[in-house]
C-alpha cells in the first residue's frame, strides 16, 4: 500500500468553495479502482487547513488517480481557493500492522504529528518509537496509531492517530508511555515536531 498526506492551505474566506470543489474528488477518488481510502479532514485550530489522507494499491493506482479527470479539475479549481501548492508526502507503512487499511468512524479527532529525526539516531528512534506504539494502542479511547517513514526523506515519519473524544485524546496526553517518548526523543530530533488536529467534515449528498 501506498499512503499520501495532502496538506490544502485554502484562502480566507475560500474554505466553502474549497469544500465544493473537494467534495467532488473525494466522490470521483473512491470510485478509483486502485484506491482504497481517501478521506477530507478540516483543521480544528486553522480553519483554513485541510489534509486529504489517500491509501493506494500501488503506485500504478496513484498515478492513475493523478491522471483522473476529477482530480485535474480539483487542481485548476485549487489554484483559484489555495494559497500555495499542496504540501504532499508519500510515506510506505511500518510493519505488519500496517498492512491492511485501518477504515474507523472518521467521525472522530484525528491528528497528524510529523516527526524529523536526525539520521544517525533511526534506530534509537525507532525503538523509542514502537514502545509508544504498543503503549497508545491499548488506550481505551485511541482508534488508531499508525506510524508512516518517508520513502523520499527516511529522517520523517508521521503518526496518524484518531480518538474516540476529547477525553480520550486527553487521557493520551496524560499517559506514561507518551509522556516518556517525549522526554526520550528531544535529543534524536533534528527540528521540532509538527502537529495537527483535524475533525472530519461530515459528507454530503
Amino acid at each position: 500500500m501506498k499512503t499520501i498526506f495532502a496538506t490544502v492551505h485554502v484562502k480566507p474566506g475560500e474554505e466553502d468553495n474549497f469544500i465544493k470543489a473537494a467534495t467532488r474528488l473525494v466522490s470521483g477518488t473512491r470510485s478509483e479502482p486502485g484506491n482504497e481510502q481517501f478521506n477530507l479532514y478540516h483543521g480544528i485550530d486553522c480553519p483554513s487547513d485541510f489534509i486529504f489522507t489517500e491509501v493506494y494499491k500501488n503506485e500504478s493506482a496513484i498515478e492513475n488517480h493523478r491522471n483522473a479527470n476529477h482530480f485535474q479539475i480539483f487542481l485548476a479549481r485549487l489554484a483559484d481557493v489555495s494559497n500555495a501548492p499542496m504540501d504532499v508526502m508519500i510515506f510506505n507503512g511500518v510493519g505488519k500492522d500496517n498492512d491492511e487499511v485501518n477504515e474507523e468512524n472518521i467521525k472522530m479527532i484525528t491528528i497528524n504529528a510529523t516527526v524529523y529525526v536526525k539520521e544517525n539516531q533511526l534506530k534509537a528512534y525507532d525503538e523509542l518509537a514502537q514502545t509508544l506504539i504498543r503503549g497508545t494502542r491499548n488506550e481505551r479511547g485511541n482508534l488508531r496509531y499508525d506510524m508512516y517513514q518517508s520513502m523520499e526523506r527516511p529522517g520523517e515519519f508521521i503518526f496518524i492517530e484518531q480518538y474516540a473524544n476529547q477525553a480520550a485524546l486527553d487521557a493520551h496526553h496524560e499517559a506514561d508511555h507518551f509522556t516518556t517518548f517525549l522526554k526520550m526523543v528531544e535529543p534524536l530530533l533534528a527540528k521540532e515536531m509538527d502537529v495537527a488536529v483535524f475533525r472530519a467534515l461530515p459528507e454530503k449528498e
